[in-house]
């Protein structure tokens, strides 16, 4: 008999050809989730609190784990190795995002946006850029609150390695 291959090859497979096309990126598909699960649980949750891409990667892990725990079963153990992955790739994709806005970086947006012409976006830093494209697009609604936006009081998490996605 020939012993099968190893659930964390065979995962990797379906992460990134099959399932990987048929749900597209990982944090897109958890980010989808998350959203639904939100909503269903709503009333369940901390006021303001909402699942994240994140949540769904560990708690679908959490049943494959649940079902291993009452017998080998040889999908639920390339589906965990497959959530694994997906996790990494949705934290990679999480670390590569730009940080969001703080106040202090759209206050000095909204001092620039005057000034900016869209051929010169592309040249300012990414978190500029976000900046004031949500300024551009918030033209158009009442007054912008600057402190909605959290102040600056930490550097950005530094990039990290990986990727990868997986669905039962």
């Amino acid at each position: 008999m020939t012993p099968s291959p190893s659930p964390t090859l065979q995962a990797h497979a379906l992460v990134h050809g099959d399932r990987g096309a048929a749900y597209g990126p990982p944090a897109q598909d958890f980010a989808r989730t998350a959203a639904l699960w939100t909503a269903v649980l709503g009333d369940k949750l901390a006021p303001g609190a909402s699942i994240t891409a994140h949540d769904v990667g560990l708690l679908m892990a959490a049943l494959k784990l649940s079902r291993l725990a009452h017998g080998y079963h040889a999908d639920s153990a390339v589906d965990l190795a497959g959530y694994a992955e997906c996790l990494a790739m949705v934290h990679n994709t999480e670390a590569a995002a730009p940080p969001e806005p703080t106040a202090e970086i759209m206050a000095s947006a909204a001092a620039r946006l005057g000034q900016i012409r869209r051929s010169q976006l592309d040249t300012l830093p990414t978190d500029i850029q976000r900046a004031v494209l949500t300024l551009l697009i918030a033209q158009d609604d009442e007054k912008l609150d600057l402190g909605k936006f959290p102040a600056s009081n930490s550097q950005p998490e530094p990039d990290s390695p990986g990727s990868g996605e997986q669905h039962e």
